[in-house]
C-alpha cells in the first residue's frame, strides 16, 4: 500500500507553511517561465524545489491535489 507521504513511516514530511512556500515556488517558476536555478532565493534552494516536485509527481500527489 502507498503512504501518503514520502517520508519515513509514521512521520509526515513537512509543515503546512513548507507546502506553502512550496507550492508557491513552482507556480512561480511557471508563470515567470524562469528555469530551476532562476529560482528566487526566498522559496529555498532551488534543487530542493524540483526534487520535491519531482517526487511529488511520481508519488501522484499533484494529481490527488
Amino acid at each position: 500500500m502507498l503512504s501518503s507521504h514520502t517520508g519515513p513511516l509514521g512521520r509526515v514530511g513537512g509543515t503546512a507553511a513548507d507546502n506553502r512556500l512550496f507550492i508557491e515556488a513552482v507556480l512561480y517558476r511557471y508563470r515567470a517561465g524562469i528555469p530551476w536555478r532562476d529560482l528566487p532565493a526566498r522559496f529555498g534552494d532551488w534543487k530542493n524545489v524540483h526534487r520535491r516536485l519531482r517526487r511529488w509527481c511520481e508519488g501522484g500527489v499533484i494529481e490527488r491535489i
